[in-house]
């Protein structure tokens, strides 16, 4: 168990870094391109793109992580995916309930 518990702890040590190193990259070209549009759609775009390569990015270590662990290491990682997921959406929901209504009296869409 101990030999267990040093791994997980030598994967969460690892695939941060390698993730961070992918987030700069996402980041990065996310602000060169809001920095180059000006647009509503333009930005829009910018964020769309990045959300892609972020999904791209999270499916890469997951499989990665996937395949390191043991088969009780993965449905647990993805029973805690499938809560995360769950939590996700609520705050989506909850950030919406917050702010649309004040967007939509701003734009006089009510």
């Amino acid at each position: 168990m101990r030999h267990v518990t040093l791994f997980a702890l030598a994967l969460l040590l690892v695939l941060p870094v390698q993730a961070k190193e992918a987030g700069n990259t996402i980041d990065l070209t996310m602000e060169s391109c809001l920095n180059s549009n000006d647009s509503t759609a333009g930005m829009l775009e910018c964020f769309s793109r990045a959300e892609k390569d972020w999904d791209t990015e999270l499916n890469r270590v997951y499989k990665a992580l996937q395949g390191k662990l043991k088969p009780a290491g993965q449905d647990a990682l993805k029973q805690a995916q499938k809560a995360w997921i769950v939590q996700r959406d609520r705050e989506f929901e909850l950030i919406n309930a917050l702010h649309a209504p004040n967007w939509m009296a701003r734009c006089g869409l009510r």
